[in-house]
């Protein structure tokens, strides 16, 4: 068990005490727990996960997780570790280690809810924490989340770098009508994609993947996912947002499968594929984003590139810090 440290830090509201204790999901790591204002399910909470480099670092990554997922991915800390950072995630509100009874899993009505969770992570890590170099580090819905919120809050000049696993760039059919139908009922359900429980047996070590992940938190095996339709239109406000072309001026590594598929069921092409966006969509509008933009295309990659086969994973790996030793020295 890990020692239990108090520490405190003042953000624009008066100073609040962030306690670390040890994570009940991982050993070795520890978290902390964001109170947040409530919001139209009632009280909400954002839990920020850590692992700190064993010998002095002021580099660190913030990572945050895609739609229906949470922070599990131990290996990935490890080799940022190993690379010398310091290894921060944060699960969003309504997703894992911040689920509460009375919220809808999941669930945003616009993407700016997030921004505060975002900051107040970006305060501990840079503040209390005392890293001087960040990198934001996000996976599909995570990736969308992480280039608005990019863009939006360069100019306050905590952000040094922005990678993009699979990051949510799609086209938007029927917009207007998404969006409409979103206000009109945002908790109306919507019909799961049948690949989305394929891609999920891509992962599992229950079935085809090397991964033990919490049924309860990514639900994607047994494909009980809740797509609102509240959800689906925040996202397509936010893709048109990238749509009409984001400014980010920090260097910026955009990541993915080099093919999609959409299978009714498992074959051994979902192991290889990305099953859950076209990556096609990824790779046009990355352009959209900013001026100093690198694309890999990863050969064999799941959704989640760093979920990959192990010889896979290894090249992403490679990739992503031979980028990051030319611009995070």
């Amino acid at each position: 068990m890990l020692a239990m440290t108090t520490l405190f830090i003042g953000l624009i509201n008066p100073v609040y005490a962030i306690t670390w204790q040890a994570d009940t999901e991982l050993s070795n790591f520890e978290t902390t727990t964001i109170a947040l204002p409530d919001d139209y399910d009632g009280e909400a909470i954002a839990t920020l996960i850590r692992q700190r480099n064993d010998f002095t670092s002021t580099k660190a990554v913030l990572y945050i997780h895609g739609y229906s997922d949470y922070f599990f991915q131990e290996e990935m800390a490890k080799e940022y570790i190993d690379h010398g950072y310091n290894f921060y995630a944060l699960d969003l509100r309504k997703y894992g280690r911040s689920m509460l009874p009375n919220q809808h899993p999941n669930m945003m009505k616009d993407i700016s809810e997030y921004d505060e969770e975002i900051t107040k992570s970006i305060h501990i890590i840079r503040g209390e924490e005392g890293n001087n170099q960040l990198l934001l580090a996000g996976h599909s819905t995570g990736g969308l989340i992480s280039a608005i919120y990019a863009n939006k809050f360069q100019d306050d000049n905590t952000i040094d770098a922005v990678f993009l696993n699979s990051p949510y760039f799609s086209e938007t059919p029927l917009a207007t009508a998404v969006i409409s139908a979103g206000l009109l009922c945002p908790y109306c359900k919507l019909p799961t994609p049948p690949a989305l429980k394929v891609y999920g047996k891509s992962l599992s070590n229950d079935y085809y993947g090397e991964w033990e992940f919490n049924y309860d938190w990514k639900p994607v095996v047994n494909g009980n996912i809740p797509v609102y339709s509240g959800w689906l239109a925040s996202v397509y406000k936010a893709q048109n947002i990238l749509h009409k072309g984001l400014n980010i001026k920090m260097p910026i590594l955009v990541m993915h499968s080099k093919y999609s598929s959409s299978p009714l069921f498992y074959t051994e092409k979902a192991s290889r594929t990305d099953t859950v966006l076209n990556v096609d969509a990824i790779d046009k509008y990355a352009d959209n984003i900013g001026d100093v933009i690198t694309k890999i295309r990863i050969e064999d990659g799941l959704h989640d590139l760093v979920l990959s086969r192990q010889d896979v994973r290894e090249r992403v790996y490679s990739e992503l810090f031979r980028w990051l030793d030319g611009y995070m020295k």
